[in-house]
């Protein structure tokens, strides 16, 4: 199990992981959480991050492949060969491809969406999963990778106000407090809970 504060998401039944919020500093500050957390819970959990913009060095501490804008282009031959090695020989190690910006994602891979949707659909069977990260904005795009991800948010990461979003379904209304920087909602297929994480002002290389 993965916990974060006092929830816990069961890796059987886990997908994809979403995370949402309209400030860069509050989405880079949940995907780096979101790393120490897999690092410290997850003794068999195998981090990746993509890092096409070169903007999330600090995260190759935490990581057991950092791949950057120079090497990003062989990611998905990479991960297609890994899927098909483990529908023959399944692994028992849980791979979580930490995707830390969407919209410089979508910008160098575009034309190679057929081969994203495979991975992000078949994935999760085999023990890779997507961790997604994207300011609020870049939700409004049209694109088929967005489309793919809005249909379908199995579990998410949400830093702001459940209000503000259309992601996820929702009972708040207007009246609901803003979020601290150290808080977040954590949403799992149609329920969620607001939690704390551990915040840190500046982060850097």
């Amino acid at each position: 199990m993965i916990h974060v504060e006092n929830v816990s998401i069961s890796l059987s039944k886990l997908k994809n992981i979403l995370i949402l919020s309209e400030q860069r500093e509050i989405l880079t500050n949940i995907i780096r959480h979101f790393t120490l957390v897999v690092d410290e819970l997850c003794p068999k959990g195998h981090l990746s991050i993509v890092d096409a913009s070169d903007d999330f060095p600090f995260l190759k501490q935490h990581s057991n492949v950092y791949i950057n804008s120079q090497m990003s282009q062989e990611v998905f031959d990479k991960l297609l060969e890994e899927l098909e090695n483990r529908k023959i020989q399944p692994k028992s190690t849980e791979t979580f491809v930490i995707i830390p910006d969407l919209a410089v994602f979508l910008d160098v891979f575009a034309k190679q969406a057929e081969s994203f949707k495979l991975l992000y659909t078949e994935g999760p069977r085999y023990g890779l999963h997507f961790v997604i990260a994207g300011l609020k904005s870049t939700f409004f795009k049209t694109d088929s990778i967005i489309k793919l991800l809005k249909d379908d948010i199995d579990t998410a990461l949400i830093g702001l106000r459940m209000y503000d979003q259309s992601l996820v379904k929702h009972k708040e209304v207007s009246r609901e407090a803003e979020l601290d920087k150290d808080q977040l909602y954590f949403y799992n297929k149609g329920n969620y809970q607001k939690v704390k994480i551990i915040y840190q002002e500046e982060i850097g290389e």
